[in-house]
């Protein structure tokens, strides 16, 4: 990864991590987290090849960014990087409902995620 776009990700991490501790500080307080019964609710019908509920992909990335730790971040890059236009168009529509204020953050770490692929 060449330095510009290694101290450009480090930053956006930096940010995002600070950001979200804001939030997750302001949502603790409250003692909300809104989505989780939607998102357990389709898990018991998204199920592995063992038969084990998984969350859907739009909760698990909305849940790590809201994690705020780096290896969430970078986590949620390259599932983002790796995901097909049906399945972003899906975490989009849950982050516009649940969490509209990380839509800047949400697209930046696709465009990380697909340049990450790209290499």
């Amino acid at each position: 990864m060449p330095m510009d776009a290694l101290a450009r990700r480090k930053t956006f991490i930096a940010v995002a991590q600070h950001r979200q501790r804001l939030r997750l500080e302001r949502q603790h307080q409250e003692g909300e987290q809104p989505w989780l019964a939607e998102a357990l609710a389709q898990a018991q019908s998204n199920r592995d090849a063992q038969g084990q509920s998984v969350l859907p992909l739009p909760y698990l990335v909305l849940m790590k960014l809201q994690a705020g730790r780096i290896q969430d971040l970078g986590d949620v890059a390259r599932m983002l990087g790796q995901a097909d236009e049906t399945a972003l168009t899906q975490v989009r529509q849950v982050f516009h409902r649940y969490a509209p204020d990380d839509m800047a953050d949400l697209e930046s770490l696709i465009t990380l995620g697909k340049m990450e692929l790209q290499q």
